[in-house]
C-alpha cells in the first residue's frame, strides 16, 4: 500500500507538470505563448546567495540577499540578462517614439516588481533620467525591493494629492539618476488616484523631464478577478400597455 500510495503521488506530480499552463523554459514559452517575441530569459537567482563581496553590498547600503543588479552579490549573467533587455527595449522604444514601460505579469510573485526596479537602475546606469512609478499601491512592494523605506520621504499618494507636491522626488543613494514616486504604504482606492485628472497632469509633464518611465502595474489576472467581482449597474427596461 506504501508502494501503491507513493507511485500514485509520483504519477500525479508528473501529469501535473505535463499539462501545467505555467511557463519554466524558453520552450515553453514559444509553445504557449505564440506570436509574441521574448525579449529575455532569466535564470534562477537565489536571494540567499552569498558572495566575498557581501561587504561592498553592506557598503552600498543593500541587503546581501537583494536580487538587484546594483548589488555586488548578485551572478554576471543575471546582471547582463538585464542589460541585454534594456538594449533590446531602449531600441524598440527610439523606433516607436516611446519613452514609457508598463511592466506587468498574469499573476501574483511572479518577479513583477523586482523586473521593473531592476530596469529602472539598468537604465539609470545609461546615464539617463529615470521615474520609477509604483502603481500597483495595494500590495506596496518597491520601498522594500529598493530598501529604502526608512529615506521615502514622500510617497505617491501623497505627491499626487498635493499633499508633499512641492517636495523633490526621492532618489536612492546608489543610483542619483533613479527617482521615486513610490508607496509607503497600501492604499486602497489606488485606481481612482491612478485615473484622476492629477495623475495625468503629473505625467505629461513627468515625460518632459525624464528620459524613460517605468510604472509597475498591478497583475493582469488581479485586475481581471476584479472586473468581474464588480456589480454590474441595474438594465433600466421599458414596458407599454394598451
Amino acid at each position: 500500500y506504501s508502494l501503491a500510495a507513493m507511485f500514485t503521488i509520483l504519477a500525479g506530480i508528473v501529469l501535473s507538470t505535463v499539462f501545467s499552463k505555467k511557463i519554466f523554459t524558453g520552450s515553453d514559452f514559444d509553445s504557449k505563448v505564440g506570436g509574441l517575441e521574448r525579449l529575455a530569459l532569466f535564470d534562477h537567482e537565489s536571494s540567499r546567495r552569498r558572495s566575498k563581496l557581501s561587504f561592498f553590498a553592506k557598503r552600498q547600503r543593500n541587503r546581501s540577499g537583494s536580487l538587484l543588479v546594483s548589488n555586488p552579490t548578485t551572478s554576471f549573467s543575471y546582471t547582463e540578462t538585464f542589460r541585454l533587455l534594456q538594449t533590446r527595449l531602449q531600441a524598440l522604444i527610439k523606433n516607436r517614439g516611446y519613452k514609457t514601460l508598463m511592466i506587468t505579469s498574469v499573476d501574483e510573485d511572479e518577479g513583477r516588481s523586482t523586473v521593473a526596479a531592476n530596469l529602472a537602475l539598468t537604465f539609470a546606469r545609461e546615464n539617463k533620467r529615470v521615474l520609477l512609478v509604483e502603481a500597483d499601491m495595494r500590495e506596496a512592494s518597491l520601498a522594500k525591493i529598493l530598501d529604502c523605506e526608512k529615506d521615502l520621504t514622500v510617497s505617491i499618494d501623497e505627491y499626487i494629492l498635493g499633499e508633499k507636491g512641492g517636495e523633490l522626488l526621492p532618489t536612492p543613494d546608489y543610483s542619483k539618476n533613479l527617482s521615486l514616486l513610490i508607496c509607503k504604504n497600501s492604499v486602497p482606492d489606488f485606481e481612482n488616484l491612478l485615473t484622476s485628472a492629477r495623475m495625468q497632469s503629473f505625467m505629461e509633464e513627468a515625460g518632459k523631464y525624464f528620459d524613460y518611465i517605468i510604472i509597475d502595474t498591478p497583475p493582469i489576472a488581479v485586475r481581471a478577478s476584479r472586473a468581474r467581482c464588480r456589480p454590474s449597474p441595474p438594465r433600466r427596461t421599458c414596458s407599454a400597455t394598451s
